[in-house]
């Protein structure tokens, strides 16, 4: 049920929708304040065969890599675990584990107990706090049963979108009388009555264009006039709702729907244009949070260094103070490391016969290197034209590399088993490896042009469907010498 997030990526944002809903918590921080300390206690047991720390940590909206972590802890050897912090501020958190989380939402003197099956995926919460985290527990239940394919018909999927709304809201009546026995004016149920609101709304406005895209469809379908209106109407900035990271989302996605017009012009062209509607219509916290990410993803998946190191100057001059200056500017800095012209970062990587390979073994040959992961259903759904284009380059000096950053070796595995031709390889721990920081990603896919030498030509290579075009010019300019 509760995977590894993932962090936003671009046009195809709605597919981290794994992603789970946090908030920044204050804590407090000086032995000399008047004010008490206070606490949140965490005691509980964890079920299943696991091997390794658990953390309780925060992710912060931006650095998806870099969590607040609060504690580090190993179980002891029935599986029991205890975390005390200083805690001021009600927030979200999590329960990490390696490949699957526990979300959390923490009061402060919340005295929480978990217990938690690995196998299952399952969490029962009791104590002080209870109340709030059951209740995100059977909200992510409901994802399940009122499953939202995006490849469903309007017909279909529009009333299935009600149900699971109703449902929640549903879920949300029966937590008031709870939470509110726990603490007066919990600052939860707001939150959760924004996040329904605004996860239904994102929902709407994703669905024409992620069903054309699924379905291969000539024409998105169209949504009746009232729909069309309620997403048009639904506010863009409102300070009280930010800590809804759903509100995020879906603001992030509508921006990149004004515009989506601007997709198939230069990345540049989009990526400024990205800017200054985050910049013209949003106020506050969220046009400091969105402005912040397209810089992060014309770094990443845009237009790259240059455009993004301009849009960076931008934010560092109008937002001088902002929190996620530091992060953009070492996202810049790992950026620059992979720029046109460098030397591919070095790894190690595992195949499908479990044999060690270093990056240095695929030098002598271009490479196409597609990085991917069995989670994403744009790298899934480009596998049949790798299997083509490593068929259109077999006897050529080009080496066609899809390498996954999956958390889950079986998952990568099965995929790579199905899909034969191209040379599989393998780097465990998802997008925050040190793979992934050195590559500079912030999603998947993501794919690199590299020379005989490991010298980058492209850090935003072709997508697979056009890299044929692109491998041959390349091997017919340079007469085979790449």
């Amino acid at each position: 049920m509760f995977q590894k997030p993932l962090p936003m990526s671009g046009k195809y944002a709605w597919l981290l929708l794994l992603i789970t809903i946090f908030t920044s918590c204050g804590l407090h921080q000086s032995d000399h304040s008047p004010e008490p300390i206070l606490f949140v206690r965490l005691q509980g047991v964890i079920h299943g065969t696991y091997e390794g720390p658990i953390t309780l940590q925060v992710p912060d909206p931006l650095a998806y890599d870099e969590p607040l972590v609060l504690d580090t802890i190993e179980l002891d050897s029935v599986g029991s675990f205890s975390i005390s912090v200083a805690w001021s501020t009600p927030g979200k958190a999590e329960l990490y584990f390696t490949e699957q989380y526990v979300p959390l939402y923490l009061m402060p003197g919340d005295t929480l107990h978990i217990t938690y099956d690995l196998e299952a995926d399952d969490a029962v919460f009791t104590g002080r706090g209870a109340a709030a985290n059951t209740y995100l527990q059977d909200t992510e239940r409901l994802k399940g049963e009122f499953a939202l394919n995006p490849d469903l018909p309007p017909e279909a999927f529009l009333p299935r979108l009600d149900s699971l709304t109703a449902a929640r809201q549903e879920l949300l009546e029966a937590l008031r009388p709870a939470v509110a026995a726990e603490h007066a004016d919990h600052p939860f149920l707001p939150i959760a009555e924004v996040e329904i609101k605004s996860s239904r709304i994102d929902e709407l406005q994703q669905y024409p264009w992620i069903h054309q895209y699924v379905t291969n469809s000539k024409n998105a379908p169209v949504l009746p006039a009232g729909i069309q209106e309620e997403i048009r109407s639904f506010p863009l900035s409102n300070e009280t709702w930010f800590e809804s990271t759903a509100f995020q989302y879906m603001v992030n996605r509508r921006l990149s729907d004004m515009i989506r017009d601007t997709l198939k012009k230069e990345k540049s062209v989009y990526d400024q244009r990205h800017y200054r509607f985050a910049d013209s219509l949003l106020t506050g916290r969220m046009r400091e949070l969105q402005l912040a990410q397209v810089v992060q993803e014309a770094l990443t998946y845009g237009s790259g260094l240059e455009t993004g190191g301009i849009l960076l100057e931008r934010f560092t001059t109008s937002d001088p103070s902002s929190r996620y200056l530091p992060y953009l500017q070492g996202m810049y800095e790992r950026a620059a490391k992979v720029a046109v012209g460098r030397s591919a970062p070095r790894f190690t990587a595992v195949d499908l016969q479990g044999n060690i390979v270093k990056s240095e073994d695929l030098q002598g040959n271009l490479v196409y290197l597609d990085i991917w992961a069995s989670w994403c259903m744009p790298c899934r759904k480009a596998m049949p034209d790798l299997v083509q284009l490593a068929k259109d380059m077999k006897g050529k000096p080009v080496q066609v590399v899809m390498l996954s950053v999956d958390d889950d070796e079986a998952s990568w595995r099965k995929l790579a088993e199905q899909n034969p031709g191209p040379r599989h390889l393998f780097i465990q721990g998802g997008l925050s490896n040190q793979f992934s920081k050195d590559y500079n990603l912030s999603g998947v896919p993501k794919y690199y042009l590299l020379d005989r030498e490991g010298t980058i030509l492209q850090n935003n290579g072709p997508y697979p469907s056009k890299a044929k075009e692109a491998l041959e010019e390349l091997l017919a300019k340079s007469k085979g010498s790449i």
